[in-house]
């Protein structure tokens, strides 16, 4: 019996952390730059006993790298990239990779996230933008513009969706070392690229996994109900 509610417990922990998931992916349906997540799981033996115990077990997170739609906004600081590749944000926890970013320009005179993060050049380094209060403008391959002079080059980084770890809602991190260059897709000025969620999907995932997890707790409660009787008759 204990083997069997070993297996409806590790089930049911994994049909609730891919609740958990799909409903981070719904809720963030209109976040722009989002990108959708997908739980991973595998089975494996237990290690105690040699009893051949199989269970579930959560592998990782996986990141949808599939593009989001494109909206143009008008804003020239609003940054998409358009086919392959990441724009690449300095933070606190070091290197993320976005599809993108309502940039700013900082009080200091940096191309900056709301946050406040720099939006990193072709050569990993922040970009300077002179404060003279002039037109900020971003052409067709990132090419950032201030009066007519240009001020530096937004650089692009392509990644392999496998080496991709979700880091928040918007951000998603390299779990091995990246190069930032001037390759991969094109960074648009004036643009946002909205989520790549499917909120129908997601509903239709949040259902059937709402009955795995009810279905695996009520395992878990008659596996109880028997160990309960059993105690009982053995005390006869």
């Amino acid at each position: 019996m204990e083997r069997g509610l070993y297996m409806a417990v590790s089930g049911a922990l994994a049909a609730e952390r891919s609740l958990d998931i799909t409903a981070d992916n719904i809720a963030n349906a209109n976040t722009a730059g989002y990108k959708a997540k997908t739980a991973v799981f595998s089975e494996v033996l237990s290690a105690t006993g040699g009893d051949g115990l199989s269970q579930v077990a959560q592998v990782k997170t996986a990141v949808d790298t599939a593009p989001g739609v494109l909206r143009e906004t008008g804003r020239a600081l609003d940054l998409a990239v358009e086919g392959d590749g990441f724009l690449v944000v300095g933070t606190d926890h070091g290197l993320m990779l976005s599809r993108s970013e309502r940039g700013q320009v900082s009080s200091d005179g940096y191309l900056v996230t709301v946050d406040g993060f720099p939006i990193l050049d072709g050569s990993g380094q922040a970009i300077s933008l002179p404060t003279s209060g002039e037109l900020v403008d971003v052409s067709g391959g990132g090419v950032v513009s201030v009066g007519g002079v240009e001020s530096g080059e937004i650089g692009i980084v392509r990644v392999d969706g496998s080496q991709l770890v979700a880091a928040g809602s918007r951000f998603v991190a390299p779990n091995a070392a990246v190069r930032v260059a001037h390759e991969g897709g094109s960074v648009v000025g004036g643009a946002l690229e909205y989520s790549n969620t499917n909120a129908v999907r997601g509903m239709v995932d949040v259902v059937r996994a709402s009955r795995a997890f009810e279905m695996l707790t009520k395992m878990i409660e008659n596996f109880g109900e028997i160990d309960r009787r059993t105690s009982e008759l053995g005390k006869r």
